[in-house]
């Protein structure tokens, strides 16, 4: 829903967007939600305002404490590996059990209740996963408040039950929390620049026109917009104040087996059915739109591991992730594919399990 907020308002997000620090973006946010109207049209941005003041308070509280030397929690370890995959549930023993089978941890690493996140690795030829398992849903409201927050910095969602009974409602308390889990058709993203206007990449059904005047209006003047057929101009400004994240997941139910369901929205799953720990990095992988690629010396033997890219990627960005001497002299490349060698340029398309040989000009 667009929140029409006055222009006022809109020229104080800017500020809140700017703002570096916590102590800064909170004294922002205050801000903002007293210019903002008290309405049906901004129900939802207050409620994410007032959470979002919430955290900023805890954040600058856990600061405070680090600073003289006390306990940080493990709320805020940073991410490892290719991605941070969490898991949680209603039922404790059950997300214990599963991430014990997955992970490198031992069964008996937890107690029974856990108030903070336990990390581990799922791992599987070379590619690893950080693997979270947080606190059960429903301990307190505060507890809630920290895992949903928490599920924001996550790139891939599973959601552990022991039956599929119950699905809908933690979905649908995902959804109030404005966390949308599940594939969707509406896509946005903006990157800001530092010049250049506002350019708007995508086939949309909007007019160019209205998505230049609702960024100008938060004061965005340079910005590469990216959207789809199906984005309206409800979902850019939902965007631009963070009403809604949007997150890959899954739900797997522990049987006989780990019987995998893939999220299509918070009404409609699919069943892929019983996997491994294999299968499931390789799902992983597929859901979060990353290749493995191989980069070699010319040697079959001397193949290394893998180096994860984004789907999409070209011979420049592998060459670009090893390091910049590797684009400066780039000559040509040869990609192995299915056993077949290919002579490309830095621009060539890369596909998973593709083994790179990268060839320079000379140098001194």
């Amino acid at each position: 829903m667009v929140t029409n907020l006055p222009e006022e308002a809109k020229a104080q997000w800017r500020k809140v967007s700017e703002a570096k620090d916590p102590e800064t973006k909170l004294k922002e946010l205050q801000k903002f939600y007293s210019l903002t109207p008290k309405h049906k049209g901004t129900k939802n941005l207050l409620k994410q305002v007032t959470r979002q003041m919430a955290r900023l308070r805890e954040e600058i509280e856990i600061k405070r404490k680090k600073s003289v030397g006390s306990y940080v929690s493990e709320w805020n370890k940073p991410k490892h590996g290719v991605g941070r995959i969490v898991i949680l549930g209603n039922n404790y023993l059950l997300v214990k059990k599963l991430f014990s089978i997955l992970s490198n941890k031992a069964k008996n690493i937890f107690s029974y209740w856990q108030f903070e996140p336990v990390y581990g690795i799922i791992e599987d030829n070379y590619v690893q996963f950080q693997l979270v398992a947080l606190p059960p849903l429903g301990i307190s409201d505060s507890a809630d408040y920290k895992i949903f927050n928490y599920i924001k910095t996550a790139d891939f969602v599973i959601v552990a039950l022991d039956s599929l009974d119950y699905y809908k409602r933690i979905l649908n308390m995902f959804r109030e929390k404005g966390i949308i889990i599940g594939y969707y058709k509406v896509n946005v993203e903006i990157k800001k620049t530092a010049t250049g206007g506002i350019r708007i990449i995508g086939v949309s059904l909007l007019s160019k026109k209205a998505v230049k005047e609702l960024l100008k209006s938060y004061k965005m003047y340079n910005a590469i917009v990216k959207i789809n057929e199906n984005t309206s101009i409800s979902n850019i400004e939902d965007y631009i104040l963070n009403l809604s994240v949007y997150k890959n997941g899954a739900i797997i139910i522990l049987n006989e087996c780990i019987e995998l369901y893939d999220i299509k929205n918070y009404t409609n799953i699919s069943k892929v059915g019983c996997i491994k720990k294999h299968d499931l990095v390789e799902y992983l992988l597929k859901k979060l739109s990353l290749i493995r690629v191989f980069p070699c010396s010319g040697k079959k033997e001397e193949i290394t591991k893998p180096i994860i890219l984004k789907k999409g990627s070209r011979v420049v960005d592998l060459a670009l992730s090893i390091h910049s001497r590797l684009v400066k002299y780039f000559r040509y490349a040869i990609v192995t594919r299915n056993n077949k060698q290919i002579r490309v340029s830095k621009n060539f398309i890369l596909k998973d399990k593709d083994i790179v040989f990268i060839k320079l000009k000379a140098y001194d």
